[in-house]
């Protein structure tokens, strides 16, 4: 019999971001695309710090059973002026008056709403290059058209 092992994280970054209002796409054969673009952001982290460029976005999918899939595309500049990429896909549900009052841009009590995601990244930068080798986990609390992202680096 195997024993469980504890996954031990560190803190990657925080991000403070700032989103338009979702675009709907509309109902389609996987659910109801909403499309919501990344305005502007700040990621300050122990080993990295930046921000967001533009054409960074979700193409979150909300799903008939009540369930968001986060499918998030982003570019990071960071202060010292190298590029990363960074995607992540995550999940995202509450009750639907939570759900519909987070998309009208009400706050929302981060217990009410369970938002996960897992990240991965890119660049060509030597002296990031370490990014490229993690798996980052996190979460976010929401309150359109503030977003705040907690990544920790999986150890």
């Amino acid at each position: 019999m195997q024993t469980a092992e504890t996954i031990s994280t560190d803190l990657l970054f925080y991000g403070d971001l700032m989103l338009d209002m979702p675009q709907d796409v509309g109902g389609g054969p996987h659910g109801n695309r909403q499309i919501i673009r990344v305005a502007s952001g700040t990621i300050e982290g122990p080993r990295i710090k930046g921000k967001t460029l533009p054409m960074s976005g979700d193409w979150l999918l909300l799903r008939s059973d009540g369930v968001g899939e986060l499918n998030v595309r982003s570019t990071i500049q960071t202060e010292d002026g190298h590029l990363i990429y960074m995607h992540y896909d995550g999940l995202m549900h509450a009750r639907p008056e939570i759900m519909q009052a987070m998309f009208q841009g009400q706050p929302i009590n981060p217990d009410d709403l369970y938002l996960r995601m897992a990240a991965f990244f890119e660049t060509s930068s030597e002296q990031y290059a370490w990014i490229n080798k993690i798996l980052a986990v996190g979460y976010a609390k929401v309150a359109l058209p503030r977003f705040e992202l907690f990544l920790y680096v999986v150890r």
